[in-house]
């Protein structure tokens, strides 16, 4: 039977307003520890649904997808993204889907996975032994790197260049969405909302050019923007060069970030678990030897893999969904009204003791075998789920487990004493400063080296580790 709203009188006013700004992740833990999985509120006249269980996350984003649009927020960023699939609603969006899904399919991403290796085998390259790496920053390098790469192909833009406009439009869209900014009309002219328009027009020149080339190229490409140049509607009918320009900013800005998070955290957690990582290098070295990662190899990185999984489980890069009520709907057998703001925080139902047995542990383990078969569907749900669960799953889970495989193979990474991860909520999971990590090579066979002191179970409680804000 599903649990009952509670009304979370915690989260309720001004003050309530102020304490979950403060700390969002740690106010929706004190909800579910005070109140239970599922709340209500009121703020500012507007009401708010809460639901932190399996059942309710499947009944929103499931049975009432029909019925919800995404949040004020997602709205909000749609001025960033314009409207592709992450912001875009109704017709729009069902043909957008439509037109899209074949390109992001396995059978097509899978093509990809030799520039995923290559592009990590070329971040390697620069590291060496002594070295200390901003991890963050070499991550989110990695993994544009790899969206231009196989977005664009053999178009001449280079990341940096577009990591450059990238890193102004999230810093300064942060500002505005998530500081006293936020409380003025949206003409207000803030130099920091004049900045990011210039950053944005400066990314969408550098689009078009490239659909341009792309459009009049009589050359065979098998990139992701040439196959949505190519894809027709039932009526024939492609995406003109405005919906491109959208999509491909979307990729961008979604598609990179989230898979930087996933593979800074993974390596993280692995540096703070030696028995973890020992039994991936193990892992590494069987399956690949002497050869880099390849797309064959993945079917046996199965540990890796689990790595991945059970990093974005504790860490989640997206953590939290909101929908938004289009018309009055009933869920539990309680009734909402049209406008209800709905969140389903995947920080919570992540770490709830009811789905996960030691949810604070980090425990790849759990998902190996039958393990991870007996989690309830939804108590995990990193990329969403139903009709808009992310289009980019797939490319994901096989970029991350590519690369987080060829770290592996070639160094050994380890964290300064008394690290803690220190967080911040906004778009995504963010680190709140860079994460400095210590580099080692080490060769095939070259298992984790554990003093006394680190011969610790992986079962260690990964909240000692945590701050976030």
């Amino acid at each position: 039977m599903a649990a009952p709203f509670e009304h979370a009188r915690l989260l309720a006013g001004v003050s309530g307003l102020l304490r979950f700004a403060d700390d969002p992740l740690g106010r929706l833990e004190d909800v579910r520890r005070q109140y239970g999985t599922r709340v209500f509120y009121e703020q500012l006249g507007i009401p708010f649904v809460i639901v932190m269980d399996p059942e309710g996350v499947e009944e929103l984003l499931v049975e009432h997808a029909g019925a919800l649009n995404k949040d004020r927020f997602t709205g909000e960023l749609g001025r960033v993204l314009g409207r592709g699939l992450v912001t875009s609603e109704g017709d729009l969006w069902r043909r957008q889907r439509k037109l899209m899904a074949p390109s992001f399919q396995p059978k097509h991403i899978e093509k990809l996975a030799g520039v995923m290796v290559e592009c990590s085998e070329a971040l390697l390259a620069d590291y060496q032994a002594g070295q200390t790496r901003d991890v963050h920053a070499d991550m989110m390098r990695l993994t544009l790197d790899i969206v231009v790469s196989t977005l664009f192909g053999s178009s001449p833009v280079r990341s940096d260049e577009v990591d450059e406009h990238l890193s102004a439009i999230m810093s300064d869209f942060h500002r505005l969405m998530f500081t006293w900014r936020a409380i003025f009309p949206i003409w207000t002219p803030f130099p920091t909302r004049l900045r990011l328009k210039r950053s944005r027009n400066r990314l969408q020149h550098i689009v078009r050019e490239i659909i341009r080339t792309k459009r009049t190229s009589r050359t065979a490409s098998s990139d992701l923007l040439s196959r949505l140049i190519a894809v027709k509607d039932e009526t024939g009918r492609g995406m003109s060069d405005a919906q491109l320009l959208d999509e491909a900013l979307t990729v961008f800005l979604a598609g990179h970030e989230t898979t930087a998070l996933a593979l800074t955290y993974a390596l993280c957690c692995l540096a703070r678990h030696p028995l973890a990582l020992a039994r991936l290098e193990e892992e590494v070295d069987a399956v690949l030897g002497d050869e880099p990662a390849s797309l064959a190899s993945v079917a046996r990185l199965e540990f890796c893999g689990a790595v991945v999984k059970e990093t974005m489980r504790l860490y989640p890069p997206a953590w939290a969904i909101g929908r938004s009520a289009l018309e009055p709907i009933s869920i539990g057998g309680k009734e909402f009204t049209a406008g209800t703001q709905f969140m389903l925080p995947q920080w919570v139902v992540h770490r709830d003791p009811a789905w996960f047995a030691a949810p604070l542990d980090f425990l790849p383990e759990r998902w190996l075998s039958q393990g991870g078969q007996s989690i309830p569907r939804f108590a995990y749900f990193p990329f969403g789920g139903g009709p808009r669960i992310c289009i980019g799953n797939h490319f994901a889970m096989l970029e991350a487990t590519l690369a987080l495989a060829s770290i592996v193979r070639r160094v050994r990474l380890s964290l300064p004493a008394g690290f803690e991860f220190d967080l911040v909520p906004t778009i995504t999971l963010r680190p709140r400063a860079p994460i400095q990590m210590y580099v080692d090579t080490r060769a095939p066979g070259s298992q984790a080296v554990m003093s006394a002191g680190q011969r610790v179970s992986s079962r260690s409680d990964s909240s000692r580790f945590d701050r976030s804000s």
